[in-house]
């Protein structure tokens, strides 16, 4: 290729340069000379997100080299928008930090209208940048639902410590007895625990005794017996059971007859009375599931809450729980837990109202619809007919207050009413009495000189020359 060649081919690379702004596709689509190729192509070697251009006209005999420097100066002939950033539509871009979206690209993650919504945390939630965290007892992804149950965290085995109180007879009691870490305080814990052990050596469940105050009157030993079991279901009856067993190993060893009120005095011997002998009724356990029910159960819900078992297993559960003993069957509803306790939540179906305390009653709404409808038409016709009535009433009401105003019409010579119109009560309008009381004659208008006759209603005639005569 000459150099010439080369120089037309630089000039026709820097008109097409122009037009770096618009996008490949169009680009693609121009039409240059006849005979003339262009393409675009990513940059082996340049800035990330640049393009080099390269143009061919018909078989090229460049060498490799010669098209290698109208490539490189293509891409520096290129707007700078195209080799430092993006061309608006050419979809490509320069490098940019880590996590910074790019200009005109998609962004992933997210959108902000969902991230707002996520952080929207009920019911005393915090956000931590990426999800709700609950308070106890709540959970969904806004913390917006109570927990149904919690199953409580259970040991493999159960402590219990049961309360006694011996009277040891015959012995005195001393100062020493006061003080834990006196001598003879430890000998008299020593050959009482060697005592216990064995009245209560055929227990299994048996772990020893403590000793936890002793008190004047002989020696009155306060102490606990502590038991161990596996845990069960039943562990509780079966701590029931173990408080019987310790109770008749103790009363039998307090019922021992005394052969020898000296030997009682040894140290070793222990002689009792047998009416100053209790035991508790109701060990102290070391688990206390309602305690930790009470604990992981919502603030303010606590008391909604108590334990049973669920699938064989002990949970704090309410009466809305699926699956335990106590469940309130809702019928036709839900059981939801609200501030004032377990309700049932009524469904609304297509055809029917469900109703009552446990959604235990129901409305067909064809039956209500044809009910009010017919209630409806009832008031429709009853409207009607009043409308009817008043309408007839109104027309002759309106007849015969015409002819009221006719007849009360001034004729010279005539007798008038003058306070019959006053009246508003109809029956007032109308009565005989009424009317005949307020007739006054009229002679004003008539000529004295003229014989006037005029027919009067009601049957009366005028006839006057003179002075008017009344004939019946």
């Amino acid at each position: 290729m000459s150099e010439d060649d080369i120089e037309d081919l630089k000039n026709e690379i820097m008109q097409f340069g122009a037009g770096a702004h618009s996008t490949v596709g169009e680009r693609s689509s121009a039409s240059p000379g006849p005979g003339t190729h262009p393409t675009t192509s990513p940059a082996a070697s340049g800035p990330a997100g640049s393009l080099t251009t390269s143009t061919r006209r018909g078989p090229s005999s460049a060498s490799p080299a010669e098209r290698s420097t109208v490539d490189t100066n293509v891409a520096e002939a290129s707007s700078p928008a195209l080799a430092t950033g993006p061309s608006p539509g050419a979809g490509t871009s320069e490098a940019a930090p880590a996590g910074s979206p790019s200009p005109g690209s998609a962004t992933s993650g997210p959108s902000p209208r969902t991230d707002t919504a996520l952080r929207h945390c009920e019911n005393g939630a915090t956000w931590d940048g990426n999800k709700c965290v609950c308070p106890q007892g709540f959970s969904g992804p806004q913390c917006q639902s109570l927990l149904e149950f919690i199953f409580i965290d259970i040991p493999e085995r159960i402590n219990a410590t049961l309360s006694l109180l011996l009277k040891v007879t015959y012995k005195n009691f001393t100062k020493d007895l006061e003080n834990t870490s006196s001598e003879a305080y430890q000998d008299f814990m020593e050959f009482f625990k060697e005592r216990m052990n064995e009245v209560y050596k055929d227990v299994l469940a048996y772990r020893g005794v403590n000793i936890t105050r002793l008190l004047s009157g002989s020696i009155v030993v306060e102490h606990n017996v502590n038991l161990e079991v596996n845990y069960t279901l039943d562990y509780k009856k079966v701590f029931k059971k173990l408080v019987n067993i310790v109770r008749k190993k103790i009363v039998n060893e307090t019922r021992k007859a005394v052969e020898d009120p000296d030997k009682c005095k040894d140290a070793s011997v222990f002689c009792y009375s047998e009416e100053a002998t209790t035991v508790s009724e109701t060990p102290k356990l070391s688990f206390d599931p309602h305690e930790q029910c009470m604990r992981m159960a919502a603030e303010g819900f606590a008391q909604f809450y108590y334990v049973d078992e669920l699938d064989e297993k002990l949970a704090c559960v309410t009466n809305c729980t699926p699956g335990t003993r106590t469940q309130l069957n809702c019928h036709h509803g839900t059981c939801q837990l609200q501030r004032s306790g377990p309700r049932c939540v009524c469904l609304n179906t297509d055809t029917h109202w469900y109703w009552g305390e446990t959604c235990e009653r129901s409305t067909q709404k064809s039956l209500v619809y044809g009910i009010v409808g017919a209630v409806a038409g009832m008031l429709v016709l009853l409207v009607v007919t009043m409308t009817i009535y008043l309408s007839r009433m109104l027309r002759k009401l309106q007849r015969e207050y015409k002819i009221s105003q006719e007849w009360q019409k001034e004729v010279p010579g005539s007798f008038q009413n003058t306070r019959i119109w006053e009246d508003q009560g109809i029956k007032d309008k109308y009565s005989l009495e009424s009317a005949y009381s307020h007739f006054q004659p009229s002679l004003k208008n008539m000529d004295p000189k003229k014989e006037v006759t005029q027919d009067v209603p009601l049957g009366w005639e005028l006839s006057c020359a003179t002075t008017p005569t009344l004939h019946h």
